[in-house]
């Protein structure tokens, strides 16, 4: 796994040939420290032969969206509860930057109304934490 963070960005490219490694780009939108290495570890374990999961890592919305506006990003996993913008306005504006890439809602605060807001703000699916491991990887390889 490759990991770049929000000040550290450096342009990828995918790789074509057939022979070569295949990259995908996964932006995590999170500002908590213990989640964030949570989501670290459980990305090293969904590496396989031929595919490379660089992480991208920004902890605001407003950084999110700088990021995917600049660089490819396959998928998106973002925290609702950020700092400034929250992590719905934040999705309805990465839509509308590109409405293909994936984004997945998560939360720890998970309230009866949050995975129907989360859908109505554009968001492909949504994880309550704490989030259970193989749950994670299941929900990332369907949208990777």
């Amino acid at each position: 796994m490759k990991t770049d963070e929000h000040n550290n960005i450096g342009e990828m490219e995918q790789k074509s040939n057939e022979n070569e490694e295949i990259k995908k780009h996964l932006l995590l939108v999170e500002d908590d420290k213990a989640s964030l290495l949570y989501y670290q570890e459980l990305i090293k374990f969904m590496e396989s032969p031929g595919i490379e999961i660089c992480l991208h890592v920004v902890t605001s919305g407003e950084e999110a969206l700088a990021y995917c506006s600049k660089y490819p990003v396959d998928i998106v996993l973002l925290d609702i509860r950020l700092p400034g913008m929250d992590g719905w306005e934040t999705a309805r504006q990465i839509k509308e930057l590109d409405p293909q890439i994936p984004v997945i809602a998560q939360t720890g605060y998970s309230l009866s109304g949050h995975y129907q807001k989360s859908l109505d703000a554009g968001c492909d699916h949504y994880l309550a934490k704490p989030v259970p491991m193989d749950k994670f990887m299941d929900t990332i390889s369907r949208y990777l």
